[in-house]
C-alpha cells in the first residue's frame, strides 16, 4: 500500500467526498485507476452516488464527467452507471451523443 501512496491522506480525501469505510482493495483500485476525490465530487454533483466499485468501472472504461454531462443533456434523469459503462465499451463518445444519434430516445433513458 505504501508503494502506491495509499495512506491516511488518500483515505481522508475519499472520506471528504462521502466515500467512507472503504476496504484496502477498494482504496488500491481507486488509486490504480486514478479515481480522484474531484471525480467523485463531480459525479455526485451530476447526481451519481456510485459505489467505489462503480466509480472504478467508470474510470476504467473512460466514462468521464464530460461523457456523463453530455449524456445528461439527452437523458435528464441520468442513466445507471452500468449503462454508461456499456455505452463506453461499445464506443459511444460525447461527440456521438446528440439529437441525431438518438432521435427516438431523446429524453428517454
Amino acid at each position: 500500500m505504501a508503494m502506491l501512496d495509499i495512506g491516511p491522506k488518500f483515505a481522508r480525501e475519499r472520506k471528504s467526498v462521502g466515500m467512507d469505510g472503504l476496504s484496502a482493495d477498494q482504496l488500491m483500485a481507486m488509486r490504480i485507476h486514478d479515481v480522484r476525490a474531484e471525480f467523485v465530487r463531480d459525479m455526485r454533483n451530476l447526481g451519481y452516488h456510485a459505489t467505489a466499485d462503480e466509480l472504478v468501472s467508470l474510470k476504467i472504461h473512460g466514462a468521464t464527467t464530460e461523457f456523463v454531462k453530455t449524456d445528461r443533456r439527452f437523458c435528464a434523469t441520468g442513466r445507471h452507471s452500468d449503462k454508461l459503462v456499456s455505452m463506453r465499451i461499445h464506443g459511444v463518445t460525447p461527440e456521438y451523443i446528440d439529437r441525431d444519434a438518438f432521435p427516438a430516445q431523446h429524453g428517454k433513458c
